[in-house]
């Protein structure tokens, strides 16, 4: 348990004065945040999408296509594991993504496959926007360029590393360190996996950019490449 959170959650705290509800996306931790939370009323878990609201999703992103959320719908039918994660809605956005990605290519079978087209989707977007329309090919996790994108081996390697540590948040100093002094002097994302975020209200007592990834599975992704080379 950090010194950070426990600063925060103080009922001396400034930051949290006028707060009444304390939200984590790692249920896990509650029992630690929950000691240092005094006189707390109650603890609301958020279990997910229902099946309902996962296919009301689905057919709001795709509004222009139909034909496509139909697809995704009944694929996510015989696929009973990848349709328990769209339960989580960040993971649901990331199958909506590929599936629009791929098109009329059918949706891989597994959660490794389609974070694998993710990452390859993310690449082409950052290309698109900052690259040039002839580097737009088909990207391969395999076969990266280390011309194309710099810092894509090395980004795998921070996630691989900070795996490790559990950290999915990562101050500007440990993530610079980790990249050997080659992170991007300018806020804003690593090909759209790895965003930079500050908290104002924070930033007194913890004065640095953070870097966070999409999320945990996301990082998880990326340093199962890293393994793989």
């Amino acid at each position: 348990k950090s010194q950070f959170m426990q600063n925060i959650l103080k009922s001396s705290s400034l930051y949290l004065s006028e707060c009444d509800i304390v939200i984590t996306s790692r249920p896990v931790t509650m029992p630690e945040l929950l000691s240092d939370l005094e006189g707390t009323g109650g603890h609301v878990e958020i279990l997910g999408f229902k099946t309902k609201q996962i296919h009301s999703y689905i057919n709001s992103y795709f509004s222009q296509n139909a034909q496509l959320a139909a697809k995704l719908i009944e694929k996510l039918k015989d696929l009973p594991s990848v349709c328990g994660m769209c339960r989580i809605p960040v993971i649901l956005q990331i199958v909506c993504r590929v599936q629009e990605y791929l098109g009329e290519a059918g949706l891989p079978h597994t959660m490794s496959g389609i974070y694998n087209m993710y990452i390859c989707r993310e690449l082409v977007q950052f290309l698109k926007v900052f690259g040039t329309s002839s580097q737009v090919t088909d990207i391969k996790l395999d076969n990266i360029s280390n011309d194309v994108f710099p810092f894509f081996a090395e980004l795998c390697e921070v996630s691989f590393k900070f795996c490790k540590n559990q950290k999915l948040v990562l101050s500007q100093t440990e993530l610079s360190d980790a990249l050997r002094g080659s992170i991007l002097k300018c806020r804003g994302s690593m090909y759209g996996l790895l965003c930079s975020e500050t908290v104002d209200e924070f930033f007194s007592v913890f004065p640095e950019h953070l870097y966070m990834f999409t999320h945990k599975t996301v990082q998880e992704a990326l340093a199962a490449v890293y393994v793989a080379k």
